[in-house]
C-alpha cells in the first residue's frame, strides 16, 4: 500500500500540494475518467510522457517512478478499479521528440494520459516565447495526444529543477522562470489540460530547509537523488501523490522509426554500429537509448523510404509539404571520464537524397554548447516518391574536441505548411501573422537608456 511522507499527510502539506494546480477548469474528459473510477470492476489505462524524472528507476536510488506513486495512489484510493501503467517517459528526450514518435507508442483508449516536459530542451530559456520550437513540441505531442485517444483524460506536470547559484558568497535559487512551464501551461489551459506546477507548490518551501522539514517531512536535499532534477522515492511519492491530489483541424500520424524500429531500417551500413547507450539495469523502456552511432570519417548509413504516403491530394492543393526530420544525439562531449583526445567530441553529420527524391541537404553539428546531452531533430523538406533513398555521413569537420561521434536515434516523416512555425500542422493556438507581429514588437522595444 502506498504511503506517503508523514509530513504529507497534514493540513498545510495538503494546501501546499493543491498550490500547485494552476487552473480550476473541467478537464477535457474528466467526467469519462470519474465515471469510470467511481465504477466497481473498471479497467483504467493510464500513460505517462516525459523524460528521465518520469522513466525513474534510478541506478543509485530506489526503485520507482512519480507515475508509478500516482497510480498507486489511485489504486490505493479506488481498490475495486484495476489500474495499469504505461511509461512511456524516455530519457534526455523533448516533447518535440514525443511528438514525432514516441506518442505513436500509446496503447489503443488509454483513460489517462499524463504529461510531463518541462525540463527537458528548456533547462537553458529556449521555451520563452510561443513562437520558439520546443514550446511548439510541446503542442504538437498534446494535439496528437488527443487525436489517437480522443477519450482520454489529459493532465500535465511540471517538474523543476532545483540547483542553486552563489552570487557574491550567497547561495541563491534558481530562476523561477527556469523552465517551460509557463508557456506550456499556456497550451494546456488553451486545449482544457489540467496543469499541475511542482515550482508553484514547492518553490518558497524547499529553498528553505526548516520550514520543508516542518511542512513536508523532509529537506530538499534528502528528497532529491544526488543532483537538482531528479527525485529519490520520497520525491517521485511527493511528485505522484501531489500530482493526483492535484485533483477537426489537420492532425495525422507521422512516420516515424525510432528504438528498435530503426534497427533493420539501413539498406547500407558503411562503418556504423547498433547501439544501446542507456541504462542496462533498468526495467522501463526508456531506459533504452538505442541508435546507430559512429566516431569514423566518412562512415555512411543509407535508408530507403517512402515519402509520398505523408501527404494526401488534400494536402498538396492546401500547399502542405513533407519534412524529413532526422533524432538525434546533441551534446557536449564524449564519455569525458573515459576518453581523451579527440575521441571525446562530437560530430558533423550530412543528410541527402542520393535517388528517387530530391532535398536541400541538412548538415547536423552534435555539439551541445548547453553542456547537456539530450535527443534533437532537425529537418529539411523533402520530394514525395516511393523509394526515396537518403544518406547520412560523417564530414572530416568538428566543432569541439576534434572529435566525430555521431548518434542517429530517428528518422521521422511529417506535414507541414510554411503557414505555422516550426513545420508543426495546424497548431490552434498560434498563426503566422500573429507570430510574427510578436516577433516585430519585440524587435522595436527600444534599449534601455544608461
Amino acid at each position: 500500500m502506498w504511503a506517503a511522507p508523514l509530513g504529507l499527510h497534514s493540513a498545510d502539506a495538503d494546501h501546499i500540494l493543491r498550490s500547485g494546480f494552476k487552473y480550476e477548469l473541467q478537464g477535457r474528459n474528466w467526467r469519462l475518467l470519474t465515471k469510470k473510477l467511481a465504477t466497481p470492476g473498471s479497467k483504467v489505462t493510464v500513460v505517462a510522457f516525459g523524460g528521465s524524472v518520469t522513466v525513474g528507476h534510478y541506478a543509485t536510488s530506489e526503485n520507482s517512478s512519480w507515475p508509478e506513486e500516482a497510480v498507486a495512489w489511485m489504486q490505493a484510493a479506488f481498490p475495486e478499479v484495476e489500474f495499469t501503467l504505461m511509461n512511456l517517459g524516455h530519457g534526455a528526450t523533448t516533447a518535440a521528440i514525443a511528438s514525432l514518435c514516441y506518442y505513436q507508442d500509446m496503447p489503443p483508449n488509454p483513460d489517462l494520459v499524463m504529461v510531463e516536459y518541462s525540463i527537458n530542451g528548456c533547462g537553458a530559456l529556449q521555451c520563452m516565447r510561443p513562437s520558439q520550437p520546443e514550446v511548439a513540441g510541446y503542442e504538437n505531442l498534446l494535439r496528437n495526444i488527443m487525436l489517437r485517444a480522443p477519450e482520454a483524460a489529459l493532465i500535465s506536470l511540471g517538474v523543476f529543477n532545483w540547483r542553486t547559484d552563489v552570487y557574491k558568497g550567497v547561495e541563491i535559487p534558481n530562476a523561477y522562470f527556469s523552465t517551460g512551464e509557463d508557456q506550456h501551461a499556456i497550451i494546456a489551459k488553451r486545449y482544457g489540460v489540467p496543469y499541475v506546477s511542482v515550482r508553484d507548490a514547492l518553490f518558497d518551501v524547499l529553498y528553505n530547509d526548516t520550514l520543508a522539514k516542518q511542512k513536508l517531512g523532509f529537506t530538499r536535499e534528502e528528497m532529491l537523488k544526488g543532483d537538482p532534477i531528479h527525485p529519490k522515492l520520497i520525491g517521485a511519492q511527493m511528485y505522484g501523490g501531489g500530482f493526483v491530489a492535484w485533483a477537426k483541424q489537420l492532425d495525422r500520424d507521422n512516420i516515424c522509426y525510432a528504438g528498435m524500429a530503426l534497427k533493420h531500417r539501413p539498406v547500407s551500413n558503411n562503418g556504423w554500429e547498433w547501439v544501446d547507450e542507456g541504462r542496462s539495469d533498468c526495467r522501463v523502456p526508456g531506459c533504452h537509448k538505442y541508435g546507430w552511432t559512429t566516431k569514423t570519417v566518412g562512415a555512411s548509413l543509407d535508408f530507403e523510404l517512402d515519402t509520398s504516403q505523408v501527404l494526401s491530394q488534400e494536402d498538396r492543393q492546401a500547399g502542405y509539404k513533407v519534412a524529413l526530420v532526422i533524432v538525434f544525439l546533441r551534446s557536449h562531449m564524449n564519455n569525458p571520464e573515459r576518453e581523451q583526445g579527440p575521441q571525446r567530441g562530437m560530430g558533423v553529420a550530412l543528410v541527402s537524397c542520393i535517388s528517387g527524391c530530391k532535398c536541400e541537404p541538412l548538415k547536423i553539428d552534435a555539439v551541445n554548447t548547453d553542456r547537456s546531452s539530450e535527443l534533437d531533430s532537425l529537418r529539411t523538406q523533402v520530394s514525395s516518391h516511393a523509394k526515396c533513398m537518403i544518406r547520412i555521413e560523417i564530414l572530416d569537420e568538428s566543432s569541439s574536441f576534434g572529435g566525430h561521434k555521431f548518434r542517429l536515434n530517428g528518422i521521422a516523416l511529417s506535414a507541414y505548411t510554411d503557414d505555422v512555425p516550426s513545420g508543426l500542422p495546424a497548431r490552434l493556438l498560434f498563426n503566422k501573422n500573429h507570430l510574427l507581429a510578436v516577433e516585430k514588437f519585440v524587435e522595436d522595444v527600444p534599449e534601455p537608456e544608461d
